[in-house]
């Protein structure tokens, strides 16, 4: 019956945009590890709090720069998650980003390898960024993982994991290293801060990816409060694949990182379900219970 449910609703689907609306977060800020209001206001350079080093765009939630169980690097698997980790600005260069490996820490910080940045060029408006489209048409051909030194009231674009997911980045406010400090002497703060909107843009659209088998297994289906994806094709790299729930008008309702168990929406209703490796993208069908 949900079969036949969902087949009425693809033939009804009607022609859609392929590109998110955007959504914004605001006042985000990222901290240089020693930055002493972050260590106790210790001396600039004592303490390693790398808490809010470090940030994960797919579940717009903060990602340490790295392990502080182990003072070192993260699992692979873990790096997957992080989009921007702290770069440059250790003692006395500007303060910068980077999905690769970070200068600070001798090389244990480091991110996905995957994510690109670029300033936005002339002519972009933060303001008129209301869907994923106006981002994606903006990026320059020319990207790096890295932005050696943010700057105050400059925009930059970036493609999170080859996975379509696009944020504009307002960086609103920098704090590098005071002339006068004295690391490991004077407490001193090193961070910048911004507000970023971000959205997906679908290559195919709805009908396209609906018209398709589905690649994998969902339990239960139809679920309530979380269900678990089965049998993945052996070509999605799962320790980097990210999944999305996506409503019957393309919107992503829900997206985290692929684990054993996934989150449902509180809706009813039906859905796909996206699970992409930014190399791959596999689809299912999904029924949300009331």
């Amino acid at each position: 019956m949900h079969k036949f449910t969902f087949a009425l609703l693809v033939l009804s689907l009607p022609l859609i945009s392929i590109a998110q609306p955007t959504a914004e977060i605001k006042n985000i800020r990222i901290y240089e590890h020693h930055s002493s209001s972050i260590n106790q206001n210790l001396p600039y350079g004592y303490g390693a709090n790398g808490s809010t080093s470090g940030y994960d765009f797919v579940n717009n939630v903060y990602y340490g720069s790295f392990n502080p169980t182990t003072m070192g690097s993260w699992t692979t698997e873990e790096q997957a998650n992080i989009d921007m980790v702290e770069h440059n600005g250790c003692y006395n260069d500007p303060f910068g980003l980077t999905s690769a490996t970070s200068s600070i820490w001798a090389g244990d910080i480091k991110g996905n390898d995957i994510t690109v940045y670029a300033e936005a060029p002339a002519g972009f408006v933060y303001d008129s960024a209301n869907d994923a489209s106006y981002i994606k048409d903006a990026i320059p051909a020319s990207t790096s993982k890295e932005i050696a030194e943010v700057v105050a009231n400059k925009v930059y674009l970036a493609k999170i994991r080859n996975m379509e997911l696009y944020v504009a980045i307002k960086v609103t406010n920098v704090k590098n290293i005071s002339p006068n400090t004295s690391p490991g002497v004077d407490p001193d703060d090193v961070y910048f801060d911004f507000d970023y909107k971000y959205g997906y843009y679908f290559p195919t659209g709805v009908q396209n990816v609906a018209k398709n088998e589905d690649a994998f297994s969902i339990y239960p289906n139809p679920a309530k409060g979380n269900f678990q994806v089965k049998d993945l094709p052996q070509q999605l790299n799962k320790n980097i694949a990210t999944v999305r729930i996506v409503d019957m008008t393309g919107k992503t309702v829900y997206a985290q990182s692929l684990s054993s168990i996934i989150n449902c929406p509180t809706q009813a209703g039906n859905y796909f379900v996206l699970v992409s490796d930014g190399n791959h993208t596999e689809k299912g069908k999904l029924v949300i219970a009331e």
